[in-house]
């Protein structure tokens, strides 16, 4: 039986999460879509991920919630974040430092090994354009690991791919940890 996870996928407006979400999806007739079409709400995508972990080969059932950046939807995203098991932030350059910040306040059970930042280039922006240049050393956000990202080319949709089963990988493993850690609570 595969494990369930659940990443938000969070950020501003036409940031690429949803690009980031469909990519991970394998839903690539999306991908190239020059239309923008924001997300209503929240869109939840379902697909598995075969991962090593410590070793050990591990299929990962992810639930991703790919959430709308639009500032009317974000008073649900409370009531929405308490079942996370990991968030993923997407960033561009125009990401404001404190807006990451407020996101990051929504998601205080999960640990810093459950959470990355994809500094995203937007398709057809060509390699060092609209990244996000990440947060200040004394910002809260400072530990969070920072992947330069892009979708142009296989390469780029290759990569995103790769950095995610990295994150994922160490979400699951600290999932697993927490999980043992409970039973062997109840046995007690």
């Amino acid at each position: 039986m595969a494990a369930k996870l659940t990443i938000f996928v969070v950020g501003p407006p036409r940031s690429g999460k949803t690009c980031i979400s469909n990519s991970l999806a394998e839903l690539s007739d999306s991908l190239n879509d020059r239309v923008y079409h924001p997300t209503q709400g929240v869109r939840i995508l379902e697909f598995d991920r075969n991962l090593t972990v410590a070793g050990a080969s591990v299929t990962v059932a992810c639930e991703v919630w790919d959430c709308a950046g639009d500032p009317r939807f974000q008073p649900s995203w409370p009531a929405l974040a308490s079942t996370a098991n990991a968030v993923l932030f997407v960033a561009s350059q125009e990401t404001r430092e404190r807006d990451l910040d407020s996101w990051h306040g929504l998601f205080p059970a999960l640990d810093i090994r459950q959470m990355t930042i994809f500094s995203h280039a937007y398709s057809g922006s060509g390699s060092g354009k609209q990244k996000y240049r990440g947060p200040g050393s004394t910002s809260p956000l400072a530990k969070i690991p920072i992947v330069q990202t892009t979708l142009d080319g296989d390469e780029g949709a290759e990569g995103v791919g790769k950095e995610f089963d990295a994150f994922l990988g160490a979400a699951y493993a600290l999932w697993e940890e927490k999980r043992e850690k409970e039973e062997e609570r109840i046995m007690r």
